[in-house]
């Protein structure tokens, strides 16, 4: 892998590397916007402290927008969504497999 490679890589990581990333895009792209509470409320594995900086980096990174108290997906963050799918229908295939 070249250090261009690797440096693309690292930044993919560290942007949507986190566990509660998918999550958040999968349930923000089903509703469009949503609160932290809503948030809060559908994932029901977070702690505050940790939803909260998630949020904050997506944010940062220009995946997600804040909107008052609403949080909704970015341009950016849309092009994550075809991927999202991807994932998920990859893990339909082979939950069953395990």
């Amino acid at each position: 892998m070249s250090y261009r490679q690797n440096k693309v890589l690292n930044y993919v990581i560290d942007v949507v590397g986190s566990r509660l990333t998918i999550p958040i895009l999968w349930y923000l792209q089903q509703n469009q916007t949503m609160t932290y509470e809503q948030l809060r409320e559908d994932i029901v594995f977070v702690t505050n402290t940790s939803l909260h900086k998630a949020l904050k980096d997506l944010v940062e990174h220009g995946i997600l927008e804040q909107e008052g108290n609403l949080y909704l997906i970015s341009e950016s963050g849309k092009e994550l969504i075809p991927i999202l799918k991807e994932f998920v229908e990859w893990g339909q295939k082979h939950l069953h497999e395990q």
